[in-house]
């Protein structure tokens, strides 16, 4: 043998993990694994059958996976944010990213190999480096200017600055001209105006009761008076949608509104520790919806736009799960139903069933 036997006490519950490279963070689930392990690890290999004790994780190698695991959580705990379906994510990417750009900074010791600096540590340097150009790459700001450091896409900036909890962040809108600019970019991406009266809006986009002509006889024709009296009067929204849509003074007061819960909304005072912890950004703006009227219309768009594409790859798997080779002649129709009861079966309460 060539080490001493294990206590019970040093066996965990856990077992090895396997990197997968489709699986977020099992790079970092299968390096603490290692860690986890590495007493029965050690034992394992040093037993006479293997007779392998120079595959032994010694105490610098331990001491680098450590510093790596180090580097690597702060990465699962953005994605575990960002990968939610049961809040907005949107507004996470510039705060995370910029996070992440820190985790990525150099240390104190200089980015070259020497006597003092051992190869476990360069070797996480450069990684560092090498994450750090990929989020640039991934991730672009602007290099100059008053807008120095800020994403270049607004939609990122636009979706932080709706969230009350990043007000402190730089990349919040910090007066109300920038906010609306960003506000009109995003109206034009998605072909909607938040400058349209809502009533009005909703009763020209509405299309009448199909008119059906039947033939009746003759005996039963009424008079003009009664059939004017009897017939269902045309909508004056949609009689005169060309020109009542277009009045100046609709858009002027919507544009006014909104720049009233722009300023109002920028006011707001930072919230507190307490507070970050609290705020859910969707009940929020429900809860609000009264007092920023324009501004939570836009909102209500922006931020029920998921940050990444996890919440879809579950629906697949769920449907990977339900449409086995025993189960193939499923129709689509039953399957989407399957579907939707399983991605919502945690708001049922088992007891109503």
């Amino acid at each position: 043998m060539y080490c001493n036997r294990i206590n019970p006490s040093d066996i965990v519950s856990t077992s090895l993990k396997k990197l997968v490279p489709t699986r977020w963070n099992s790079c970092l689930t299968m390096l603490k694994s290692i860690i986890g392990n590495k007493i029965v690890i050690n034992d394992l290999l040093g037993q006479d059958q293997f007779e392998s004790p120079h595959l032994f994780l010694r105490k610098q190698e331990c001491d680098a996976i450590v510093n790596l695991i180090n580097f690597l959580h702060p990465f699962k705990i953005q994605t575990d944010l960002m990968q939610g379906e049961l809040y907005p994510t949107l507004s996470f990417v510039c705060p995370a990213v910029q996070q992440l750009m820190l985790c990525c900074q150099p240390d104190n010791a200089p980015l070259v190999s020497s006597f003092q600096t051992t190869h476990q540590d360069y070797g996480l340097s450069i990684l560092k480096s090498n994450v750090k150009k990929a989020l640039q790459r991934r991730f672009p700001v602007h290099q100059s200017g008053n807008s120095k450091g800020l994403p270049i896409n607004e939609f990122y900036r636009l979706a932080t600055s709706f969230d009350i909890r990043f007000k402190s962040n730089k990349a919040f809108y910090t007066n109300v001209d920038e906010f609306i600019e960003g506000i009109n970019e995003f109206s034009n991406s998605i072909g909607t105006s938040f400058f349209v009266d809502e009533r009005l809006d909703e009763s020209v986009l509405v299309d009448p009761p199909e008119t059906v002509t039947l033939e009746v006889p003759s005996s039963t024709i009424v008079t003009p008076s009664e059939s004017e009296s009897s017939s269902k009067k045309p909508k004056f929204s949609r009689a005169f949608a060309g020109v009542v849509t277009t009045l100046p003074s609709l858009k002027t007061n919507s544009e006014k509104q909104l720049r009233d819960d722009i300023a109002k909304y920028l006011a707001l005072p930072n919230p507190s520790i307490k507070d970050l912890d609290e705020i859910q950004l969707g009940n929020w703006w429900f809860r609000n919806r009264d007092v920023y009227p324009v501004l939570a219309k836009v909102a209500k768009r922006l931020i029920s736009i998921v940050a990444t594409s996890a919440p879809s790859e579950r629906v697949f798997s769920t449907g990977g799960n339900i449409v086995t080779q025993k189960r193939s002649r499923l129709t689509s129709t039953n399957v989407d139903m399957y579907i939707f009861l399983a991605a919502n079966s945690r708001f049922v309460n088992p007891t109503d069933m």
